[in-house]
């Protein structure tokens, strides 16, 4: 004989239980991926550690990016306010002195474009670390400079170094800040790129004072240093998801050019920073001259 089916009341009672059940597990296994360092909706959607941070510490460590990106425009610029000065030193011709300018554009855009990609794979923590300390033993450099020849190497370097500045400080903020505040974030940290470039004349001109303008390079390689021992500092006790969040694949290089206000923004920056670094490299020596 065929049993009876079970009373829909105990059907409803044993759904109820597996319910618990399951719900008991996911408590379990999200408790498990806390208590290992690892933020649980990241763990299972794959998507950015943001929730492994706590907001101080992620304006925190948005101010030090923003701070990044400020000592990158600070260090860039020391030459320009320096080069009526060096070029009176070592004899150097407005050619010259282009082809030691030419040495940092060419390399940072090249470490501009390749920026990214080597955020992607060393995390924002090692890469901008790694970063900041290659500016500021390039400008440390510069102060050791007898010619033109290690002037315009130290420039190569120092574009090396300041290309992967903003895609790191664009993909930290992304990373670290929820989605609501990231635009805000972004903002942010790139923003510092105004405050170094309106400190860097004053504080140009200050340190050659005191120290020449072989202490004036060495000065923002102080603050390099300074700044990576801070950096160091905001990640101890931080999970490791917060250094190196789950890697998620973005949209192709192909896609992104399909979009025309990409493409609009490329053509925007194509015409204007050429403009913005002449004036930047050659407006001091204007002034000084007039």
């Amino acid at each position: 004989m065929l049993s009876k089916a079970p009373p829909l009341r105990l059907q409803a009672r044993v759904r109820s239980t597996n319910a618990f059940n399951q719900s008991q597990s996911a408590s379990v296994e999200s408790a498990a991926s806390f208590d290992a360092g690892e933020d649980p909706v990241t763990a299972r959607s794959g998507g950015f550690a943001s929730a492994t941070i706590a907001p101080h510490r992620a304006w925190i460590l948005c101010t030090l990016l923003f701070f990044a990106t400020a000592l990158s425009f600070l260090d860039r610029q020391v030459l320009s306010v320096l080069a009526p000065e060096l070029m009176r030193e070592f004899g150097l011709s407005n050619t010259v002195y282009s082809r030691v300018v030419f040495a940092f554009v060419l390399s940072y855009t090249v470490m501009f474009a390749l920026g990214g990609r080597l955020m992607d794979a060393l995390g924002t923590r090692l890469g901008l670390a790694l970063s900041v300390g290659v500016w500021s033993l390039a400008s440390a450099a510069h102060a050791l400079a007898r010619g033109p020849w290690l002037l315009g190497i130290s420039r190569f370097f120092l574009g090396v170094g300041e290309g992967p500045c903003f895609p790191a400080a664009t993909k930290g903020a992304v990373e670290w800040m929820p989605p609501r505040q990231r635009a805000l974030a972004v903002g942010f940290a790139n923003g510092g790129s105004a405050f170094g470039a309106v400190l860097a004349p004053p504080l140009t001109v200050w340190w050659a004072g005191l120290f020449g303008w072989r202490g004036a390079f060495a000065a923002t390689a102080a603050l390099g240093l300074l700044w990576l021992a801070a950096w160091q500092l905001a990640f101890r006790g931080l999970p490791p998801a917060a250094s190196s969040p789950p890697a998620h694949r973005g949209a192709s290089f192909k896609s992104l050019l399909a979009r025309p206000e990409v493409r609009r923004f490329m053509l925007a920056r194509f015409f204007f920073d050429p403009v913005f670094y002449f004036y930047m490299f050659w407006i001091p020596q204007y002034l000084s001259r007039e």
